[in-house]
């Protein structure tokens, strides 16, 4: 029995008036609905391959991993199946949303970190979300920037506050208004 019968239902519904239109000469043969119909069809193909692009982002950094951490990330699913559960859906759902391929590949980065304990699993959580709502400009600016340290005014600063990774710095004096400073949230382990 399928955990979303209703969800099934409706899409299935779609799909029987979607053929329903392409078998229809009349209705096909309006130009607009026939082009219409037949995208819509073909949509579903074209959002398996955009997923399938994305996944394959997103798994690229885990096989570059060396053995050892990769079982290191088996290891962490096997002790708390309820996490790796909430993290798997987490993960699924981050890159099925993405909008930009390099986004999956920063995503990897951080489940890496997740699984090597370097963050908990809420801050991984936080950060799927942070990912999903950054531009990923500003999120590989921001990351290339990591070694050589970050302009605490810079436009990426400000735009990655809203999504939490970054905030408005208070122990800097604003001379105006529009003069602020940001500083880099610390993830925890715990």
């Amino acid at each position: 029995m399928s955990e979303h019968p209703l969800i099934e239902a409706v899409f299935e519904n779609v799909e029987a008036v979607i053929d329903a239109a392409i078998q229809d000469d009349v209705i096909k043969n309006i130009p607009v609905v026939g082009t219409v119909a037949k995208l819509l069809k073909a949509a579903g193909n074209l959002r398996d391959k955009i997923f399938e692009a994305k996944l394959a982002r997103f798994l690229q950094p885990l096989n570059e991993t060396t053995p050892e951490a990769r079982e290191k990330i088996r290891q962490k699913a096997a002790a708390s199946p309820d996490e790796a559960r909430e993290v798997g859906e987490a993960v699924l759902l981050v890159v099925e949303k993405i909008t930009a391929l390099d986004k999956a590949q920063i995503l990897a980065y951080v489940f890496i970190a997740y699984t090597q304990g370097h963050i908990g699993p809420t801050d991984f959580l936080r950060l799927c979300d942070a990912i999903d709502q950054s531009f990923v400009y500003d999120l590989k600016e921001f990351l290339g920037k990591r070694k050589t340290g970050h302009d605490t005014n810079a436009a990426y600063m400000k735009h990655l506050s809203r999504t939490g990774i970054t905030f408005a710095d208070p122990r800097k004096i604003f001379r105006t208004p529009e003069d602020h400073y940001y500083a880099v949230r610390v993830w925890a382990s715990s």
